[in-house]
């Protein structure tokens, strides 16, 4: 078996890395997957009466990018940070559009021999 480490991420441990910057950022790159569209709120008025309030809503997120999860948006998140790390870009310049692009599939880009062997690892 080889060798293997990681090769970019937080590995502080401290969830405080992630504040709302770094939210903003996320949004506004998973806003370039053309799939994307913002989560559906469902208003649940009975639900609302029952507990006395004006209203009550929840997010459909059986709608996200088909996955019926929201929990794709920080994997997809990581692994385009990870994947700009190893080619020395911003997130910024990497959009859906670049990132699946022949650019980023070119040989001659520096440190591209990373991403042969790229696995992604969430929980």
């Amino acid at each position: 078996m080889k060798n293997q480490h990681a090769i970019c991420g937080n590995n502080s441990g401290s969830a405080g890395a992630f504040g709302i910057e770094t939210a903003r950022a996320a949004a506004a790159w998973h806003a370039t997957f053309p799939e994307y569209e913002p989560t559906p709120l469902v208003q649940l008025d009975s639900l609302a009466r029952d507990l006395g309030v004006g209203g009550f809503y929840v997010k459909d997120e059986s709608k996200r990018f088909g996955l019926n999860a929201f929990k794709v948006l920080g994997g997809s998140y990581a692994m385009g940070k990870c994947i700009a790390d190893i080619l020395g870009m911003s997130l910024d310049d990497l959009p859906y559009g670049v990132l699946m692009g022949e650019e980023v599939r070119r040989p001659h880009r520096h440190h591209l021999h990373h991403l042969h062997d790229f696995r992604l690892c969430a929980a």
